[in-house]
């Protein structure tokens, strides 16, 4: 899985309650999982020593919009 992107969107009630315009609650993730037979390097990282994969990153947030 190299990229996934998951967003909410808040219901009306929810805003109207706080006042709000827009609301969304959203979480991406990438380099989140590799299924593969392969052993060596990671072909997409360029070799500078090292035989770390790309890192995984995760991000969560809220956006709102009064």
């Amino acid at each position: 899985i190299r990229t996934l992107s998951l967003s909410y969107q808040l219901h009306t009630s929810i805003l109207e309650r706080l006042h709000l315009e827009k609301g969304r609650i959203f979480l991406n993730g990438q380099n989140l999982y590799t299924l593969t037979n392969y052993e060596g390097l990671d072909p997409e990282t360029p070799f500078n020593g090292s035989q770390f994969s790309a890192l995984r990153t995760i991000t969560a947030g809220l956006e709102f919009q009064f």
